[in-house]
């Protein structure tokens, strides 16, 4: 279950947060679904790399060289801050493409054409491989699999999403959904048509809130006590003679509403 096998398009899409990065030539396994973090890889699994800090997706077939979608082209945030990381797998000019996305920024697109990505029986999990290379503590959220190459803007707009709703237009395409929820050692599936698909934990899970991403945006206006004549006039409409002495409140006029 969710190998990208030989044909077809997918979006594996995930928030991530990382609290610590691995140093130097050390390399840590967020997910995965392949036997090894490396050697003789049939799967794939994603990866933050240790020293840059960048994400890629390592991708292996039986027989076939190894391959590393992006680590090069998009950053990532500093440690404690959220990321959208994705792999897009597409087809194009006759070909298989893979491309890595981090907070909507793309890799250089890698032909996987003839490629039969995870045909081997290891399980698709969230965490770390036993044979990853490096540790690093982290926060997985809304880690989600479809079985068609999502657009851009959809991966980009992710990062401020709650969840996916069930009026999202892509739910039909949706084949795997981990919001990391879950109780005990279970981790729900909420993907449609996802019975028993659930992730079980081989250790005791302890689970807490973790707060998302910061998507309030805008800009906030505080107001003074010298303030509050001038504001009051200005939401009266009245107009206020410089002879009066009082302070301009520039800012009101950003926050006016149409009445």
């Amino acid at each position: 279950m969710y190998a990208l096998g030989a044909s077809g398009n997918y979006t594996i899409l995930s928030k991530v947060r990382m609290l610590t990065k691995p140093t130097g030539s050390n390399h840590t396994v967020l997910a995965y679904k392949s036997n090894h973090a490396y050697s003789g890889v049939n799967g794939w699994n994603m990866m933050i790399t240790g020293g840059t800090g960048l994400y890629r997706f390592v991708i292996g077939a039986a027989s076939k060289a190894l391959l590393f979608v992006g680590g090069a082209e998009q950053a990532s945030a500093p440690a404690g801050s959220w990321d959208v990381v994705a792999l897009k797998v597409f087809d194009s000019a006759s070909k298989r493409w893979a491309v890595c996305m981090t907070n909507g920024k793309r890799s250089i697109p890698v032909d996987i054409t003839g490629y039969d990505i995870g045909a081997s029986s290891t399980p698709f999990a969230l965490g770390t491989i036993t044979n990853s290379v490096g540790a690093a503590t982290f926060n997985l959220k809304d880690f989600s699999i479809w079985n068609t190459a999502l657009p851009d803007q959809y991966i980009v707009n992710y990062r401020c999403e709650n969840g996916i709703a069930a009026n999202d237009p892509m739910l039909t395409n949706l084949i795997g959904y981990w919001p990391v929820e879950g109780s005990g050692t279970t981790v729900f599936n909420k993907a449609p048509n996802a019975s028993d698909k659930n992730l079980t934990a081989n250790f005791p899970l302890a689970w807490t809130w973790v707060p998302g991403a910061d998507c309030s945006g805008g800009s906030s206006i505080f107001i003074s006590s010298t303030d509050i004549v001038p504001t009051i006039f200005y939401w009266l409409n009245t107009k206020v003679i410089d002879s009066w002495g009082l302070e301009e409140m520039r800012g009101l006029k950003t926050m006016k509403p149409n009445l």
